[in-house]
């Protein structure tokens, strides 16, 4: 994989994981333990950290696409058309 695309996907999931973090600080309070959107939250906040972590593994890309597949969101299906 070139590493344009490769610097592209990480650019994103910076930007990807600075949204979390805000959503995830901005998230109204009380918070219910049940609460499930708050835990898909910190859910995904964690494996975009995680793959950020990862950014200079030869599966990258790959692992990118794994997980983005489960993800609604349009730039990360246009980065791996």
């Amino acid at each position: 994989m070139s590493n344009a695309l490769q610097h592209r996907i990480r650019a994103h999931l910076e930007r990807r994981l600075g949204a979390l973090s805000d959503e995830v600080r901005q998230y109204p309070t009380p918070i219910a333990r049940c609460d499930e959107q708050l835990t898909a939250l910190l859910e995904a906040r964690t494996e975009v950290a995680r793959l950020l972590s990862s950014a200079d593994d030869g599966a990258f890309v790959e692992e990118f696409a794994r997980y983005a597949d489960r993800w609604d969101d349009s730039e990360a299906r246009r980065l791996l058309a």
